[in-house]
């Protein structure tokens, strides 16, 4: 069976992107795409952009799924939680930009986030640890490996990068976490194509099944996901109020 491959994270002119949502859609469809995620990147306490982009989204005719989703910038886990809690409704995917060690934190113990992306960033360290990585296979977070930042990185950066990746790539997979690999594209040669893309998994560790997943399950799985944590009957992972009338 053909995979259907997605990118999660793609920003849009509407938000920190350089590109339209018409010519986002017309290379998304010349590399294969058959979903992908337009983000709307927010930080701090700034207004968020949802509504215009949805009605962008909508004005055009493709036969790509286009979800939108919110990436949450703030160094404040309290101000985190309340975005999440406030957008979760909104969003079909909440992404936290991680690299502070407490928001890093703050994201895997929230089961309305759906990706944490990029740990590692300006960090000594991968970012995550082992209580984190069981922490974000029980809320259902995936850890976001994102193409862009190694793109974009060079010589000692990129090697330390890569190094960091790697081992956040054995937590992941020692504690079953979920890991999905976007092209976090400011720009539209940023994109890749799916099989592009699931090349950064060799380099970091990943089999060629699991890299491929990364791009065509996994993100399913968190759509689906994100989904269900929306329905009013959802307390947590594992969790949810049934109905008789559903029994």
């Amino acid at each position: 069976m053909e995979r259907k491959f997605t990118d999660l994270h793609i920003y849009s002119d509407l938000s920190i992107g350089q590109n339209s949502v018409a010519e986002i859609i017309k290379m998304s469809e010349s590399l294969g795409f058959s979903s992908i995620c337009i983000i709307d990147h927010v930080k701090d306490k700034n207004k968020d952009n949802l509504d215009n982009l949805r009605e962008e989204i909508i004005r055009h005719k493709t036969d790509l799924e286009i979800y939108t989703g919110i990436e949450i910038s703030t160094e404040d886990p309290e101000i985190m939680r309340m975005r999440v809690k406030r957008l979760r409704d909104r969003a079909d995917i909440i992404i936290v930009s991680g690299g502070n060690p407490k928001i890093n934190r703050a994201a895997v113990e929230n089961p309305r986030v759906d990706i944490l992306a990029h740990p590692e960033r300006g960090r000594k360290d991968s970012g995550i640890d082992n209580v984190m990585a069981k922490l974000a296979t029980e809320n259902s977070v995936a850890i976001e490996f994102n193409f862009k930042f190694v793109l974009h990185s060079y010589r000692k950066v990129r090697s330390h990068l890569l190094s960091h990746m790697k081992t956040n790539v054995m937590l992941a997979k020692k504690y079953k976490t979920p890991i999905v690999i976007t092209s976090g594209a400011e720009s539209i040669f940023d994109m890749r194509a799916g099989r592009e893309l699931a090349s950064l998994g060799s380099l970091i560790g990943l089999e060629l099944a699991e890299s491929l997943n990364s791009i065509s399950q996994i993100p399913e799985d968190i759509i689906n996901h994100a989904k269900k944590v929306k329905d009013k009957n959802y307390i947590m992972s594992g969790v949810e109020v049934i109905r008789k009338e559903d029994i």
